[in-house]
């Protein structure tokens, strides 16, 4: 019972075993074929073989079995049933009884007759700290759990912790430990696949691409690919998920809970500051997550359209010790492919290699040497560096060869060969002086499905680091620096620095909210806060428009499709969104929202094939109203002007139009109807009142001044003004006091330039904010200059201390009242009465 002294019983006529009983009485094997549908018994030296049960009546897909008396009980799944049977063979044609379960599995016969006691058990006196198995003729072995290993010169019966390296093999269904000495050779010569370390095995996965240990806490950390699932609208979308699991009490959480689907690509551990960096490839970022205690990450690295940007990251590593964190980039949308360096804070970013690179897969550290290698498996390449950079060399240069996982440990560099399924391992000179490519052996064979493979060195783990205790002190994330035991302290995602108090303070000052089909992200407007991030990505399905409120710290967004189908509010500071407005009726699909920030009232497109609405509600959803209806038009994007108490929106019918209305949904007017083709976007200049659109048909952004129709000379139409031309196809437009902001959807990124109409003949170029962002949809700036405070006859007065009516609250154009509207009810004055029959 200690695993001692191995022997195959049955080696012949066996296909499918696929249950086993033990029949103590007579000293016997019973085993079921599930391929063969038989039930069969050996003595427990193989010898004596004989068949109980072979009838296709009785036995034809047997799962599990247990031996009690003089029967045997077994399930089969096929006949969805639990069956008695002799348990010695009789030949005879008797009905025996059965009971019909549907899923028929498992089953186990319970009496105490099944676990007889012993007079003399061994391991009652063995002194075993932790586990005793008995042995042969009353001997017995004491065992030590995964993680520990038996005490030299303790008697052979005390477990310690086991210091020494092993490998992490990660597959895609499981994650397992190989032992090695710490000469980095393996433990076992013979390479047999039982031969395991360091860690409890981990089964069960679902497409996991790489996984982290950190020996001070037993915990494991792998990140999983989960499958496709096909949605309503008929995509694809997988998800991928990065877990903390604990190896002694089982308990799972998930690192980043909430992220856009299929994100994660990549990871690395810092052991010092027991923090994990995550590479994301839709996100195009890298972010650093706190691991203990309260869960705080933010983003160090992003795609800023410098050679440093990151675009695809496919591997990370980490060297704790020196503070320094490198990543392998596949690069996109005019971001080269390269291997690049930063501090663990992201700072200092430096591309080590850029040039004569296939495609790129793992990466390993030799932070002894200070050296770097990763591979090319298409290439049948891995290549080392230095850590500047410097002294490029090809380790293995062999097309014939598939290398992909690497590993380096005490000059030996390790790879997994995925055409062979083998690992290899060869002795690296680490000198200056021998160039000559190292020669490889097997280390594993048949090893199949390995993603990634590391060296874990239990005692290179310094539980001194700072970070250790109290987390260094840090509010919220410790960061080791270059140093021996120095370290930085940074601010979460959604928190900045304080320059007055130091401390980590809610962000809330003047960002970008980009929306793509299924992402929503956002960037700081200043390029010195380039590494703040306000919040996390947010996910979703189908995204069509965006919006924020300034006062309540709130961003509003639509989802045209999936399970949020509909509008959807995020607190800043909350990690949670909440859908306020569900789109659940009928064939009705919101397309457009805009904030009324001075009477705090959403307003919104919600149209079919057939009509489309105009409707309005309170920013937590409540008391919704439909303002407008037509079967003739095509209302696209709103916009508000709280301040001047106007609402806007494009008509993208048969003739576009730009239109205007009352708050309260009255005095509709079109005041655009030349020089249209496709507007897509609407914003108000709140400071001078003029009305910005774009128009993906005219390749530009437009304005108007809406002010001017207050003038006496009769005008009822205004005629556009060309503020941007030599757009390919913007989609969404922000106005910040004098900036301008646009997405273009072909160019995949942010601009920004002046928002006055250029009037010299040279068009100066635009600014690029951020690059590589598929299917952009929306953009909104906020900022309080985009929100600027104005009076309301709808606020809240010190005499009347409370709303002036009880729904909603319009404020109209040259008037000091409030106009009240009833979403439920019958509105009698200021008030709502009645109530509606339902049918």
């Amino acid at each position: 019972m200690d695993g001692s002294n191995r022997v195959v019983l049955v080696d012949t006529k066996i296909y499918w075993p696929n249950a086993i009983a033990l029949d103590y009485t007579v000293s016997r094997v019973y085993f079921a074929d599930s391929k063969l549908d038989y039930i069969e018994f050996v003595d427990y030296d193989g010898k004596g073989r004989v068949q109980v049960l072979a009838s296709t009546k009785l036995i034809q897909h047997p799962h599990a079995m247990s031996i009690f008396e003089d029967h045997i009980y077994y399930s089969d799944r096929r006949l969805q049933r639990l069956q008695l049977y002799p348990k010695y063979p009789n030949g005879t044609s008797r009905e025996y009884p059965s009971h019909s379960f549907s899923k028929a599995l498992g089953v186990i016969a319970i009496h105490p007759v099944l676990q007889p006691q012993i007079k003399e058990n061994p391991c009652s006196t063995s002194g075993c700290s932790h586990i005793c198995a008995l042995g042969a003729n009353g001997t017995f072995t004491c065992l030590c759990p995964s993680g520990h290993v038996i005490e030299e010169g303790g008697g052979g019966r005390q477990c310690v912790l086991d210091k020494r390296p092993f490998m992490l093999l990660v597959h895609k269904s499981m994650v397992v430990g190989a032992a090695l000495n710490n000469e980095g050779e393996s433990s076992n010569k013979k390479h047999l696949p039982h031969e395991i370390g360091g860690i409890v095995p981990i089964s069960g996965l679902r497409n996991t691409d790489d996984a982290e240990y950190d020996p001070l806490t037993n915990e494991l950390f792998y990140l999983e690919h989960g499958a496709p699932v096909l949605l309503m609208t008929a995509t694809l979308m997988s998800s991928s998920m990065i877990h903390k699991t604990s190896l002694t009490s089982n308990n799972r959480s998930l690192i980043l809970a909430n992220q856009p689907p299929d994100d994660p690509s990549c990871m690395a551990y810092d052991w010092n500051g027991r923090n994990i960096y995550v590479g994301k490839k839709h996100s195009q970022t890298i972010e650093v997550v706190r691991t203990q205690g309260e869960q705080f990450h933010t983003v160090i690295l992003h795609n800023d359209q410098s050679p440093t940007a990151v675009s695809n990251p496919v591997a990370i590593a980490v060297d704790s010790d020196r503070g320094l964190l490198f990543w392998l980039d596949q690069g996109k949308g005019g971001v080269s492919t390269k291997l690049a360096g930063a501090d663990l804070d992201g700072n200092n970013p430096l591309v080590l290699v850029s040039t004569d690179l296939a495609e790129l897969d793992h990466l390993a550290l030799d932070t002894v040497n200070r050296r770097i290698y990763f591979t090319e498996a298409k290439a049948g390449r891995i290549t080392s560096v230095s850590y500047s950079g410097q002294d490029k060399r090809y380790i293995l240069n062999d097309a014939a060869k598939q290398p992909r996982a690497i590993a380096f440990f005490h000059n030996h560099i390790y790879y997994a060969d995925t055409a062979f399924d083998k690992i290899m391992v060869g002795d690296v000179d680490t000198g200056s002086g021998d160039d000559q490519p190292p020669e490889f052996t097997e280390f594993r064979a048949n090893v199949e499905h390995l993603t990634n493979m590391h060296v874990v060195h239990p005692a290179n783990t310094r539980e001194s680091h700072p970070c250790h205790n109290n987390n260094g002190n840090c509010e919220q994330l410790c960061i080791p620096r270059g140093q021996q035991n120095k370290f930085t302290c940074i601010c979460g995602t959604g928190f900045a620095v304080d320059e007055e108090t130091n401390k980590c303070k809610l962000f809330a000052e003047s960002f970008l909210i980009i929306a793509g089909k299924n992402y929503i992200k956002s960037i700081p407007t200043d390029p010195l806060r380039s590494k703040v991030t306000a919040f996390d990505p947010l996910a979703g399905t189908t995204i069509t428009s965006l919006d924020f409120h300034y006062d309540s710290k709130s961003i509003f967004w639509v989802d045209a499709a999936g399970l949020n189908k509909g509008i959807s509010r995020l607190v800043l500071g909350e990690s949670e969104s909440r859908l306020i407005i569900k789109n659940n009726f009928g064939g009705f699909t919101i397309k457009s929202v805009a904030v009324d920030w001075v009477n705090s009232n959403l307003y919104f497109v919600n149209a079919d094939s057939d009509r489309s609405n105009i409707e309005v509600a309170q920013l937590n959803g409540e008391n919704r109203k439909i303002l407008l209806t037509t079967r003739t038009e095509t209302p696209t994007s709103l916009a508000i002007d709280p301040i001047a108490r106007y609402i806007y929106w494009a008509d993208q019918g048969q003739t576009p139009t730009i239109q205007r209305a009352w708050l309260d949904g009255t005095h509709k007017q079109v005041i655009v109807h030349t020089e249209l083709k496709e507007p897509t976007d609407l914003i108000v200049d709140p400071n001078s009142h003029y009305l910005y659109w774009t128009d993906a048909g005219m390749d530009g952004i437009f304005r108007v001044n809406p002010m001017a129709l207050h003038t006496t000379d009769g005008n009822s139409e205004l005629k556009p003004e060309l503020v941007r031309s030599d757009i390919a196809e913007a989609t969404g437009i922000a106005i910040v006091g004098q900036n301008m902001y646009w997405t273009d959807r072909r160019l995949e990124k942010v601009f920004a330039s002046t928002s006055k109409p250029n009037q010299s003949s040279l068009l100066l170029s635009p600014s690029t904010m951020i690059g590589d962002l598929p299917e952009l949809s929306d953009l909104s700036a906020f900022d309080p200059l985009a929100q600027p405070k104005s009076n309301s006859p709808c606020h809240i007065s010190e005499s009347l201390r409370k709303s002036p009516c009880p729904q909603l609250c319009f404020a109209l154009p040259g008037s000091s009242s409030p106009n009240c509207a009833c979403a439920k009810g019958v509105p009698k004055g200021r008030i709502c009465e009645g109530e509606f029959f339902r049918f």
